[in-house]
């Protein structure tokens, strides 16, 4: 608001909060473009307007509300990059604070653009000039570049006019990308990785063209791992093993897909049939890589498989091998999958709306993610777990999660079943309703070596007879407990937990080649 004296904090559905009057504090010029400064907690502001020393960069600090003149950008002062002045109309639209090193002060950036103007300054908080740049090389309409803002290694320019917002390099002041939000124009903007979390945004204020409009807030979704709090580096990428299965049964074969992070290779090591007559077909191409199609024709199954009316059982085992992203050791990610399903006339039978038309196939979906991955030693995790059983899923149920330490401890969670018909569970460890038997037997990652996961779910599903169809599947999964400084001990973790997990899975693996009584 022009001629305004007051900074407005106000919530995501614009409720006034507060305000502050910085000139009253002692500013003086009303204040304009803003930028978060976390380290120092307070914020850096342009002006409306210039002294007749330049325009005033100051600083608001929340912990004692006092307004402090940090430096002072003088008209005759030149951008290297164009010979220019970096103020036209003494009207700070862009302003943009960074840190390099938070742990020092001196290599802070403050990130300057006038309105409508296209010679952008770096400055340090002293009132030093780092740099100067020409926003045209990026891109014509920045001109009249405008707002700004730092997220991680990147620099956001908008334009005043255009209704652009440009993702730029920060380190080589080269093009990422670009949005669009119209004929308006974009003028100061904040980075903010909390509000939406974990969603990050760029807040944008935009003010329409042609004549007198209200200011406008938006948030715009930009890539994770890239915003900083307050002009903070962005934490680093929380590591992930991610698990995703996709299982699908037509009138053609199987088709197999898996994909699991920092994948190195992934097989089907069985596949077996058994029939309404209580036949064995086993399919003799294994190992077969992922993805992967089985036509139910395949000369590899032995004997040959001709699809005929009455209940089919279907069993697979995959392996994937994975790369650990720190201590680098193989691990393994097992499933086994056994799928009860219906063939009537010769095809697959799904239950649907439409039986004047082809049954759709049966599809199964599973997505496992363990975060942080490796985990941290006395640290938590969290697991996740998600089946969709396509067309139509009556009930999907994961029956059991336990993880089992090195030492062979065995940690189970007790509140069992877990409903994910409709919707991905999330389970901490540590945390409540886990319970614990054997050697160590502590609700903690307070072991370092090798740990499994193990988990269970069955779903089932209506057929086209309308019968109740079963699916049951188990997963075995490998991931490590690392201390948090991870290199001298590669070669103490290397070895642990080998013996004890295999001991272990050879007297509790519970996977059955039995018949299910629907």
């Amino acid at each position: 608001m022009l001629a305004h004296p007051k900074i407005y904090k106000i919530t995501t559905g614009g409720a006034l909060v507060s305000t502050f009057d910085v000139v009253a504090a002692g500013s003086p010029v009303n204040p304009n473009a803003l930028a978060f400064d976390a380290k120092r907690n307070g914020i850096w502001f342009g002006g409306q307007s210039c002294t007749e020393s330049g325009m005033p960069i100051q600083f608001w600090d929340f912990d004692d509300n006092s307004v402090t003149l940090m430096f002072t950008i003088p008209s005759s002062l030149t951008n290297p990059a164009t010979g220019e002045s970096f103020l036209s109309f003494c009207f700070d639209d862009g302003l943009a604070y960074n840190e390099n090193d938070p742990s020092i002060d001196a290599d802070d950036e403050i990130w300057f653009s006038d309105d409508v103007n296209h010679n952008l300054g770096l400055f340090r908080p002293d009132g030093t000039l780092v740099a100067g740049y020409d926003a045209r090389t990026i891109n014509s309409s920045l001109e009249l570049l405008s707002g700004l803002a730092i997220g991680g290694k990147n620099i956001y320019m908008a334009n005043n006019g255009g209704g652009d917002v440009f993702r730029v390099d920060k380190d080589t002041f080269t093009l990422v990308d670009q949005f669009v939000s119209g004929d308006e124009r974009q003028e100061d903007m904040e980075c903010d990785p909390d509000t939406f979390a974990p969603t990050e945004v760029m807040w944008v204020r935009t003010t329409p063209q042609g004549g007198s409009f209200p200011n406008v807030l938006r948030a715009y979704e930009i890539e994770p791992g890239t915003c900083g709090k307050g002009g903070l580096p962005p934490p680093p990428p929380e590591e992930e093993l991610i698990i995703k299965k996709f299982v699908k049964l037509d009138d053609k074969g199987i088709t197999v897909d898996e994909t699991v992070s920092f994948l190195k290779k992934a097989h089907i090591v069985e596949a077996t049939l058994k029939d309404p007559k209580h036949n064995l077909y086993v399919y003799k191409n294994i190992p077969l890589p992922v993805p992967a199609h089985i036509p139910w024709g395949d000369k590899a199954w032995e004997p040959l498989v001709k699809l005929f009316d009455g209940k089919w059982e279907l069993k697979l085992q995959i392996i994937a091998v994975y790369e650990d992203p720190k201590t680098k050791e193989l691990k393994q990610v097992e499933q086994k999958i056994i799928i009860h399903f219906t063939v009537v006339k010769g095809m697959i039978s799904v239950f649907h709306d439409d039986p004047t038309q082809p049954p759709p196939p049966l599809e199964l979906n599973k997505l496992i993610k363990v975060t942080p991955h490796p985990a941290q030693l006395n640290g938590k995790i969290n697991i996740e777990m998600g089946e969709k059983v396509m067309p139509k899923a009556r009930d999907v149920f994961v029956t059991e999660v336990t993880l089992a330490k090195p030492s062979g401890t065995v940690v189970s969670y007790t509140k069992l079943p877990v409903h994910i018909t409709v919707g991905n569970a999330n389970i901490p460890f540590p945390g409540p309703d886990w319970s614990a038997g054997g050697f160590n037997p502590t609700i903690a990652l307070d072991e370092l070596g090798m740990w499994e996961l193990d988990i269970e779910i069955i779903a089932f599903y209506y057929d086209g007879t309308t019968e109740i169809r079963k699916i049951n599947q188990k997963l075995w999964i490998s991931f490590n407990v690392i201390p948090e400084h991870i290199l001298p001990m590669l070669a103490v973790i290397a070895p642990l937990g080998v013996l004890a997990l295999y001991m272990y899975r050879k007297k509790h693996e519970t996977y059955s080649n039995t018949d299910y009584n629907l």
